[in-house]
């Protein structure tokens, strides 16, 4: 006679139990995998916990993704972090990222996929915090670091100077500059400044080692074309300047912002 799980065992033990390991994986991947990612948070006690994304922005409960592991002792065993291997991984700034990788064991490194972090204060925390996820992109070339910064806006009239500026930093590459510059005189006047910029930054001997894993992103989800060209509208005279000394014109310049928005620097 077949056992009817919707009624107690006799033992009192848990029917779930009897599934092979495998299955019992396979039911709390499904469980545990959120669409949007997890958001790391931390509680009064400052301790570390993640919250479903599209929950976290609105919800000030200290609730966690995972409210498996409040059932019984056995399944707080058995999905430990498990959370953190199905889901994208969002953090606020870099020193919730620090302390996580400080408390993540390095041999579950491996586990992760993609990281997502938005710039918190520039200061001598997040230079040794920078350096930690850098290390994270070097040991693991699978694991995929986004780096949001609000320092490259669609509306920023400095928004070519500063995406040019931005990969010479991170890489070292001048290729940005030559895709877009047309006029030799232009072109390297902003190099120059990117020198200058990066030779007294304390930022420079970390971002001059950064793998191809670890991108920067605008905060924007995504290039607004409406606002970068209101703003060159509205910034006339500058742009009477720059547009007729680039490569393709304004076109060719908007199709190289979306990519960037798309694909990182």
């Amino acid at each position: 006679m077949s056992t009817n799980p919707s009624t107690p065992s006799a033992n009192g033990s848990c029917y779930f139990f009897r599934l092979p390991g495998e299955l019992r994986n396979r039911v709390y991947q499904f469980s545990l995998s959120e669409p949007e990612g997890l958001r790391y948070h931390q509680n009064s006690d400052s301790v570390g916990f993640y919250r479903r994304t599209e929950t976290s922005k609105n919800d000030s409960h200290d609730s966690e993704a995972n409210q498996l592991k409040y059932v019984c002792r056995r399944l707080n065993q058995e999905t430990r972090g498990l959370g953190i291997r199905y889901n994208m991984l969002y953090f606020d700034n870099f020193m919730h990222a620090s302390w996580f990788l400080d408390g993540y064991p390095e041999k579950c490194h491996g586990y992760l996929s993609l990281i997502d972090i938005a710039e918190g204060n520039v200061n001598g925390s997040w230079i040794d915090a920078d350096a930690k996820i850098v290390k994270l992109c070097v040991d693991q070339p699978h694991v995929m670091v986004r780096e949001r910064t609000r320092l490259l806006r669609s509306n920023d009239r400095y928004l070519v100077r500063k995406v040019i500026c931005a990969q010479y930093g991170l890489r070292a590459s001048t290729e940005l500059a030559r895709r877009i510059i047309a006029d030799e005189y232009v072109r390297g006047s902003i190099l120059r400044d990117c020198n200058e910029l990066f030779k007294v930054s304390m930022v420079a001997e970390i971002k001059s080692r950064v793998p191809q894993n670890y991108r920067m992103f605008p905060a924007e989800e995504s290039f607004d074309e409406q606002a970068f060209r209101k703003m060159i509208k509205d910034n006339s005279f500058l742009f009477e300047r720059l547009i007729p000394k680039l490569n393709g014109g304004l076109e060719c310049l908007i199709a190289v912002l979306k990519e960037l928005f798309e694909r990182g620097i």
